[in-house]
């Protein structure tokens, strides 16, 4: 859902998942930096479709991934084409969150292994007021300045350019029957944390027309940020 105002083109979050792999992958693109929507799509596709299995990832994973999400993200930008001003602010690059999720089959459900940068999170929610979060785990924790998944300089640097990884946090776990995973950005997660409404959450993931209504009465009401906002429920039937 796109922040109370704007088109729903203008979303910065993206969503992307491979069933076949059970990888997951959400990004909140950042505003201040321009193609931020352009880079959160890039780093998803590239999360999912990558190579690695994230049970056995290499230390030197999310440098890999970063290159290849560059690679989608300069070749999908017209350089050449920009105005001026856009040049200007563009060649500073864009930046963006990111959770990646991946399961594996186990004896009695579904293993999990996750890493994240910033401030879009994974919530494990038990019923009740039963859940664990990563790598945030309380609403007093979102502030301005999270970690952040940088794309590099963009033109008249070169699609080369060499881009630091962030470092990552790591968690795992177990996902059985009676429990759901939440994928979140930073606003819609924020709100999960502070009014545990993950029922109602749940129960609303097949009414987008209903889940709209839920968040936009609950930005009106000031208790969620009026932002873009993407939430991901995954749980076992």
């Amino acid at each position: 859902m796109s922040k109370l105002g704007n088109k729903e083109s203008d979303c910065e979050d993206s969503f992307s998942f491979r069933s076949r792999e059970m990888k997951f992958a959400i990004a909140d693109g950042v505003s201040a930096s321009i193609f931020s929507d352009v880079w959160a799509r890039a780093i998803t596709e590239s999360t999912v479709t990558g190579k690695y299995n994230f049970f056995e990832k290499p230390d030197n994973f999310l440098n890999d991934l970063i290159v290849r999400a560059r690679q989608k993200w300069y070749r999908k930008i017209d350089w050449g084409k920009l105005p001026w001003y856009l040049k200007n602010k563009s060649v500073s690059g864009s930046y963006t969150t990111l959770v990646g999720l991946q399961f594996h089959k186990e004896r009695d459900g579904f293993g999990y292994s996750s890493f994240a940068v910033g401030d879009s999170i994974l919530i494990h929610w038990e019923g009740g007021n039963d859940y664990d979060s990563y790598p945030l785990t309380s609403p007093e924790q979102f502030d301005n300045t999270p970690k952040l998944v940088w794309s590099g300089k963009g033109h008249p640097m070169p699609l080369e350019f060499k881009v630091t990884a962030p470092e990552a946090s790591t968690f795992s776990g177990t996902l059985t029957g009676n429990s759901t995973i939440f994928l979140a950005t930073d606003a819609v997660g924020k709100w999960l944390l502070e009014y545990g409404r993950y029922e109602e959450a749940k129960r609303l993931m097949n009414s987008s027309f209903e889940m709209t209504e839920l968040f936009t009465k609950e930005i009106n009401s000031k208790r969620m940020r009026n932002d873009d906002l993407t939430l991901v429920s995954i749980f076992l039937e």
